[in-house]
């Protein structure tokens, strides 16, 4: 029978090809359509043959029944031998075969959902309709189909994949401007970083050589509520630190405060001690100090801001100063030294530097860093006008073994006799480890607040083992943009722009992969930061966070780079087999053009393309 349209389809999808051979016979297409239009008797192959040769459109119904079958293969090589216009017609989300591929995938599809088959039917025949009345001409119809699954992707693929990167680029600048933006306005920002360099610090291992010795003298009280009973006896210290010496330590510090006081009512040589014993108790430690190799140092507090020959009441005590100062920094920095600027109260009017008590005893005056500009060990923080402190980060991974092994709790010298042996090789630190709440301190990472003790000791640790790096400012601005620029590339080698995935789909999963790289890589280069180069990256917490951000941003940024004014907009794959070329409503001239494809010259199939208003012009 005399037809225009050859209806190719699995035999599982037969009554979705009825319904469309009825709704277009209706509109007066003629159709044919096996096995409606097979003679009794007549070969199948043979039918289908001559019927092809009469048609002048081929309608596809593709599915994934069709998608798997070899006969709608043989039709579309039959259609494309015979210069037979292909219209496919997408029935359910699904990608064609590369058998399929090969004879489809330059032709303009229609899909067919969500919306009631009847409508899609309807707008294919005015399509069908207004190409076979008018060839030569591009088609007017009623129907907005979408780029096929192949156009989609390899008609789409330079401009997403550069807009994908462009935006990419852009969005991470963005995020990392909006970052320090946030972090110079909120405050919150310095304690979150608190919190994460407390976490931290339980990636950093101890090593138990190089942990101090805390001598708790707290039983010099009167009892242990803490309240105090007057200074500290200088008689017991010293026979204490005669015996803590039988035993070979590397250097004794005292965490109390033995700086002259000016309201004190003992006065010797003119000056005003806190107790008469002082200059004897001075004089006994750099006799020890000379005769041994032992490393004193004599805590000061109140006369920090003093001449060096006042730190102590005499300049011959000055070697002995050590600063017990402790910053309300919540713990995360110790001072290195105090620095008496030249416009403060230093007699020679040039800078002089008091060193902290754990500088004292890991014997460090300084800590140079190899890239100033990447990572820094020390940071100078102001207290007052010409005063001003080197704060460098403090390792408190030995805290919990610091209380509970290294902590001796005595002021009897017999006891220090029996643990003799723990002493051996190792900085000694007397103090007060059962302070009162004035003199607890806030640290990172510890529920419980701890005495200032603990924290002189965990930073002669650190000082004594290996310091620790920050990142500065444009250090962090550096190593976040490494991290991203990393997930980005790792997306592109991972999940190109590829056939056989819609491009919706490859962004859901770019999305997901984004954030498992980014999540990944940035856990993993702080474990190894912090193991292996002692550095703490207290804004890896913070990249992970700014996460959710960069997808909104890149969305954004993506959303501006394809539709702004003067951007070209989605583009079409053109046929790789034949042309069609005609001239749209407006009177543009429109060409999809053909060229030679494994061996196939430009006499294939012709492509219907788009409606006249959706040509791209």
């Amino acid at each position: 029978m005399p037809h225009d349209v050859f209806i190719s389809y699995a035999h599982q999808d037969q009554q979705v090809a009825d319904l469309i051979c009825q709704t277009l016979e209706a509109r007066g297409i003629p159709c044919w359509i096996a096995p409606r239009d097979i003679n009794p008797g007549q070969s199948f192959a043979e039918a289908i043959v001559a019927a092809m040769r009469s048609s002048k459109v081929m309608v596809l119904v593709f599915t994934s029944s069709a998608n798997r079958s070899r006969h709608v293969v043989r039709e579309a090589e039959l259609a494309v031998e015979n210069a037979v216009d292909i219209m496919p017609l997408r029935i359910e989300d699904a990608v064609p075969s590369d058998a399929l591929k090969y004879f489809i995938s330059s032709h303009q599809w229609m899909d067919a959902y969500p919306l009631p088959l009847e409508e899609y039917v309807n707008r294919l025949g005015d399509a069908i309709r207004s190409h076979i009345g008018a060839p030569g001409q591009a088609p007017v119809a009623a129907a907005t189909p979408n780029p096929s699954p192949e156009a989609r992707t390899s008609g789409h693929r330079e401009l997403s994949h550069k807009a994908y990167v462009t935006s990419s680029l852009a969005a991470l600048v963005l995020v990392v401007v909006l970052k320090i933006i946030i972090e110079g306005i909120f405050p919150q920002v310095e304690s979150f970083r608190t919190w994460v360099y407390g976490e931290m610090q339980h990636m950093l291992v101890p090593d138990e050589r190089q942990i101090p010795i805390v001598v708790d003298v707290s039983d010099f009280r009167d009892d242990t509520s803490g309240v105090d009973s007057g200074p500290t006896p200088r008689y017991n210290l010293d026979a204490l630190i005669q015996e803590i010496l039988k035993h070979k330590p590397t250097a004794i510090g005292v965490d109390v405060d033995m700086s002259p006081d000016p309201n004190g009512p003992i006065t010797a040589n003119g000056i005003r001690y806190i107790t008469k014993g002082d200059p004897v108790f001075f004089d006994a430690c750099l006799r020890y100090q000379a005769k041994t190799d032992v490393r004193f140092a004599l805590g000061i507090a109140r006369s920090i801001a003093s001449r060096p020959g006042e730190w102590l009441g005499e300049l011959k005590y000055q070697s002995l100063a050590a600063n017990i100062y402790v910053p309300k920094t919540g713990g995360r920095v110790m001072p290195l030294w105090i620095r008496l600027s030249q416009n403060g109260t230093t007699a020679e009017g040039g800078d002089t530097y008091c060193r902290s008590l754990a500088a004292a005893l890991a014997n460090i005056t300084d800590l140079p860093t190899d890239h100033a500009w990447l990572t820094r060990r020390l940071e100078e923080i102001p207290v007052a006008q010409g005063l001003s402190f080197g704060a460098f980060p403090v390792d408190y991974s030995p805290l919990t073994r610091l209380k509970s092994d290294y902590t001796v709790r005595t002021i009897d010298p017999h006891v220090i006799e029996q643990r003799g042996e723990i002493f051996t090789g190792r900085a000694v630190i007397i103090g007060f480890a059962a302070s009162p709440d004035k003199d607890l301190q806030d640290v990172p990472g510890q529920q419980e607040r701890v005495p200032g003790v603990y924290l002189h000791a965990c930073a002669e640790y650190t000082l004594g083992k290996r310091p620790l790096y920050q990142f500065t400012q444009s250090g962090r601005v550096l190593v976040d943009l490494t991290m991203w620029v990393t997930a980005l590339i790792v997306i592109l080698v991972v999940l190109p722009y590829r056939d056989g995935i819609s491009r919706p789909t490859l962004e859901a999963r770019r999305k997901w992969v984004t954030t498992a790289v980014l999540v990944g890589c940035t856990i993993i280069a702080q474990f190894i930061m912090a193991r292996r180069d002692h550095i703490l990256w207290d804004d890896f917490a913070l990249v992970i966070l700014y996460v959710p951000i960069h997808h909104g941003v890149h969305e954004f940024v993506r959303w501006l780079y394809e539709y702004l004014p003067g951007r070209p907009g989605p583009k079409i794959a053109a046929s790789a087999r034949g042309g069609l070329s005609g001239k749209t409503k407006n009177g543009n001239e429109n060409a999809i053009s053909g060229g030679e494809r494994n061996g196939a010259d430009s006499d294939g199939p012709r492509v219907v393309p788009k409606p006249d208003e959706e040509v791209e012009k």
